[in-house]
């Protein structure tokens, strides 16, 4: 372990001129590995003005997977993997307790002459006011002593093992205002419209059991691998980046894609990773959450993203409808492309307004659906006004928004919290400036909020595995260039991703019509004693030479030849393997274990 110390200088708004120290501390100084803690320390000529223990983030990089969407020449949304390269000279880093958030990159010397050199992309709260700072943000005035940069062994000697000269700069950090949000931008949507069918099985799968001999309500995940601590709660969250906001990030990237790409990536990196931080200021006993972002697309053309584009005016797009559009490719033609998640966020270059009463329009951050995270209606969904940059707007917005969709109201609006306070879910025109700390906190009206709707969702097997299974960032998306996503991951993978690996595609429910499959599919709920009814995969089998589209149960030429009676084989758990003849002569029973009846040829009417 070693420590590294860098002083260098830079000025600060109103104030005459400041130093920061770096101290950064490594188990390898010298390798290509980013240091997992960072100190930096704020400091004018004769005073400290602040500290930041910063740790690495440990779920925020730059290998999260990034698509681009587009649609071919009938109108067919198309997806394509983003090669961005394995990154390891970039990290991003939290101080929970000062709220600051960096992006700290080696810049090229540091590789090529081992010198530890750093540029870095930040905010922070310092004297209840938020900064924000970039090193690359500089001016040629001299600092008013020379820096050194210094390496100390563990030892803490107070002779350098190494000592060389810095580079002299000066820089600026830029004082912040934080954002006010709009009081219509939490909608609450219908219902949640859940299909509930009853079993008719007569082979069951016994229900797990644990220790005491209860049944089990934590069933794991398949595909999302169980966290050990169970009071850690895990938002995973797909964002899209509609065609205007990439249009951005394309111009100032000189009209190259690949560093477009990578600067999207970092921008979503860093803004959730920011977000994170401030879900884990949440300090309740019991729980932390924790946003995770599980992957990234992009809209490259305007047709790709026209459900937003379609309704925007004069570079103006109202919120209300931009959801609307949201919640309709979430669950229409980009149901199978997002694949899994627990909240879809849409980025827009675009500027929001809601219109409010009288028709008057005032200029919105963001929207979103109450009360909705993990729902798989597509209304799990919310679109934010995207300024670009380190910006705390968006970062901020990033947070409201989802603690709406985490059930939370305004401050005020039903819970006694005083709205002259300035919490994060303050939507008042009230001067924060008195605040504090309080702009970057939830109130105990938020925060009594979501744990009650967590404690509801927790109940529910959907709920449970939605927050405690966490999405790995490679395995809920396999390349399927030539494929469809539904002849990948088959129906009993499709229900186990929803409710947990104890679920399965319930096979003996009854349809009027057999194409209806693939609205009503049906799938095993392990906290009930029914089955749930979701939407299939685009490109799941529904029928010999048949695949779901649309919703549609089609004929395609290139879909499997599979048997009619026996889509999907055995039912999972039941031991199908050792049955007697007389087993299979009655159909429910076949249609539980259709193809070990097959195999022993019983022919079944």
């Amino acid at each position: 372990m070693s420590v590294i110390v860098v002083v260098f200088s830079f000025f600060i708004s109103q104030i005459t001129s400041t130093d920061v120290m770096l101290q950064l501390e490594s188990s390898d100084a010298t390798g290509d590995q980013m240091p997992d803690q960072v100190n930096l320390t704020f400091n004018t000529e004769t005073k400290s003005l602040t500290k930041l223990n910063l740790r690495r983030s440990q779920y925020f990089n730059l290998d999260i997977p990034v698509y681009t969407l587009d649609t071919d020449s009938e109108g067919i949304m198309q997806r394509h993997k983003v090669e961005t390269g394995h990154r390891k000279d970039i990290g991003f880093y939290q101080d929970i307790k000062n709220k600051a958030v960096f992006e700290i990159q080696k810049s090229p010397d540091t590789l090529a002459s081992k010198k530890f050199k750093f540029n870095m992309k930040g905010e922070f709260l310092m004297n209840t006011s938020k900064y924000v700072f970039d090193s690359q943000r500089k001016t040629p005035k001299k600092p008013w002593r020379k820096p050194t940069f210094e390496t100390f062994s563990d030892s803490r000697k107070s002779t350098p093992a190494r000592s060389a000269t810095f580079d002299p700069s000066v820089y600026t950090l830029e004082l912040v205002t934080t954002p006010k949000f709009d009081s219509f931008d939490a909608r609450v949507p219908p219902p949640e419209a859940r299909k509930f069918v009853k079993l008719n099985s007569r082979i069951r799968r016994d229900k797990k059991l644990n220790s005491s001999g209860q049944n089990s309500r934590r069933p794991a995940s398949h595909s999302r691998p169980r966290r050990e601590a169970v009071k850690d709660y895990y938002i995973d969250v797909v964002a899209l980046a509609d065609y205007k906001l990439y249009s951005r990030f394309l111009t100032l990237a000189n009209n190259n894609m690949t560093t477009a790409m990578q600067d999207i990536l970092e921008h979503f990196a860093f803004t959730f990773n920011a977000a994170d931080m401030l879900y884990q200021g949440i300090q309740h006993p019991e729980y932390t959450i924790h946003i995770h972002l599980s992957k990234v697309f992009v809209f490259k053309t305007l047709e790709a993203s026209s459900f937003i584009g379609a309704n925007a005016s004069y570079g103006y797009v109202d919120s209300e409808k931009a959801l609307l559009g949201l919640e309709e490719f979430s669950k229409g033609s980009g149901h199978a492309i997002v694949s899994m998640y627990d909240h879809v966020m849409l980025f827009t270059g675009y500027t929001l307004y809601n219109t409010k009463t009288g028709g008057i329009k005032a200029k919105a951050k963001g929207s979103t659906y109450k009360g909705t995270l993990c729902q798989t209606d597509g209304r799990s969904c919310s679109v934010i006004e995207d300024s670009m940059g380190y910006s705390i707007f968006t970062i901020e917005s990033v947070a409201h928004e989802l603690a709406h969709s985490l059930s939370a109201n305004h401050d005020g609006e039903v819970y006694p919290c005083n709205i002259t306070k300035g919490f994060i879910m303050d939507d008042s025109d009230y001067d924060r400036s008195e605040s504090g700390l309080n702009p970057w906190r939830f109130s105990n009206c938020s925060i009594d909020s979501i744990t009650s709707f967590l404690e509801e969702k927790l109940n529910t097997s959907r709920g449970y595995t939605c927050l405690v299974s966490s999405i790995e960032a490679f395995a809920d998306i396999p390349d399927v260039s030539d494929k469809l996503l539904g002849q990948v991951v088959k129906p009993d993978q499709q229900c186990q991703q929803l409710y947990g690996n104890e679920s399965y595609y319930c096979r003996t429910i009854d349809l009027a019509n057999p194409g209806e499959f693939c609205r009503l599919m049906s799938c095993r709920d392990t906290f009930i004693d029914g089955c749930n009814q979701h939407s299939a995969l685009i490109g799941t089998s529904c029928g010999d030479g048949k695949i779901c589209i649309n919703g549609e149960c089609v004929s395609d030429p290139y879909a499997p030849q599979v048997y009619d009676n026996c889509l999907f084989g055995d039912t999972p758990g039941p031991d199908c393997t050792s049955l007697s003849q007389g087993f299979c002569y009655d159909y429910s029973n076949y249609r539980t274990c259709c193809d070990s009846c097959i195999k022993i040829s019983i022919s079944v009417k």
